[in-house]
């Protein structure tokens, strides 16, 4: 059984392996997560910067703007008011309210990319602390090892002193 001096943990896996070139416990899963909250934050950031909406809230926003146009036009139709510049204007908003929506999704949808970047940042920082402490704990080790065998030793043998 081999136990690193750095981490305290003990090599398992293989006769080859060392117990020092491990990973931490859940560091595979922090950047896993790490990495996926980056790819996430730069797509969902993409959607205001492309003037694109992701596919469903794009379909949604265009049945809404169809679905109301329709009542509109069918309101209109009744009053014997088709074509008539109240029309064209009532139709007109509902363009811009839809324009609008897109453009609030957009920002939301911005703004939750914007967090996803600060949580993987955040998690790369946990990553690279945890590794500097493992370093910093390596470094101590060493320094320790190195100064306890540089002290020069007495010995005493049967009355005789040599060191």
């Amino acid at each position: 059984m081999r136990r690193c001096f750095k981490t305290g943990r003990v090599a398992t896996t293989s006769p080859t392996e060392t117990a020092c070139n491990q990973t931490p416990p859940g560091e595979n899963a922090i950047n896993t997560t790490a990495n996926q909250l980056s790819a996430q934050s730069t797509q969902l950031q993409n959607y205001l910067t492309s003037g694109t909406l992701p596919p469903g809230v794009s379909t949604a926003l265009s049945q809404a703007a169809s679905q109301a146009q329709a009542a509109i036009r069918s309101q209109y139709a009744a009053r014997g008011m088709s074509g008539s510049s109240a029309e064209v204007a009532d139709l007109a908003n509902v363009q811009n309210t839809i324009v609008s929506q897109g453009a609030s999704i957009a920002t939301n949808l911005l703004a939750q990319g914007v967090n996803e970047a600060g949580l993987a940042a955040q998690l790369y920082g946990q990553i690279m602390q945890t590794s500097l402490a493992q370093d910093n704990q390596l470094s101590n080790a060493l320094a320790t090892l190195a100064s306890a065998s540089a002290r020069p030793t007495t010995v005493t043998i049967a009355g005789t002193t040599s060191g």
